[in-house]
């Protein structure tokens, strides 16, 4: 009888303790992961209470910065966004995602000179995994400015770091189209669909292009396409009158 009162004791002592690991404190790390698990799952405004919290219990780690820039650009609110992109590049002035991310605000508040010169900070960082990304932003940043064979230039060293990336022939396949050469702006949107078949758009703007070139039939192959894949509703309405005009 005594064993077994001493070994229900021990057992109640040792209660606290396994509560105790239970109830284990909550790191930035922890709420930093969090957050980015909601920006992931594209819910902004979940994402940044526990980006807050974190930067709160770190405020020397950027890229709770960087992930509270994002998380407020995905809401629209720019002035914000570019706050917490210039902590982040203040905790670390290399971090090119952050210089990148700038520069898109910049581009969106019509401040050019500065979006360039962000966009080229990044291109320095010699680590950026996804050079190509930042060429694709100068080159719309160079069509806003109105000057499209820099545009074109950006576009050919994106697809220069990666020949996979399907954005940059598209852009290349609007610019094109833009200027009335039909033919070149096809050859571009064909070779954008050969890297990402599932892109409505993509199937959508050759079908302009097919039918600015008389190819009616391919044209509504190509609308037909968007019908089958997933895409936003106005797209697929668009669609459907393309089709129903041809069919006429």
């Amino acid at each position: 009888m005594r064993k077994i009162l001493i070994l229900f004791l021990l057992l109640v002592l040792m209660v606290p303790a396994v509560e105790g690991k239970k109830k284990k404190k909550k790191t930035d790390l922890y709420y930093y992961n969090m957050g980015v698990s909601y920006l992931e799952k594209k819910d902004p405004e979940k994402a940044i209470p526990f980006l807050e919290k974190a930067a709160r219990m770190n405020p020397k780690n950027f890229q709770i910065f960087h992930a509270l820039g994002i998380a407020y650009s995905m809401l629209g609110e720019l002035n914000r966004a570019e706050e917490y992109f210039k902590i982040a590049i203040s905790l670390n002035p290399a971090y090119g995602p952050s210089h990148n991310l700038l520069g898109v605000i910049y581009t969106q508040k019509g401040l050019y000179d500065k979006a360039e010169q962000e966009f080229r900070r990044a291109l320095d960082d010699i680590a950026y995994p996804t050079r190509e990304v930042v060429y694709l932003n100068m080159a719309k940043l160079y069509l806003k400015m109105g000057k499209t064979q820099k545009a074109i230039a950006a576009l050919d060293q994106a697809i220069i770091v990666n020949k996979n990336y399907s954005p940059a022939y598209a852009l290349k396949g609007y610019i094109y189209a833009l200027n009335g050469d039909y033919a070149r702006a096809k050859e571009l949107y064909k070779a954008a669909i050969d890297r990402d078949r599932e892109n409505g758009r993509y199937w959508f703007a050759l079908g302009e292009i097919l039918e600015k070139l008389g190819d009616l039939q391919g044209a509504k192959v190509a609308y037909g396409k968007v019908l089958v894949l997933p895409v936003d509703p106005e797209l697929r309405v668009k669609a459907e009158e393309r089709l129903k005009k041809l069919e006429k």
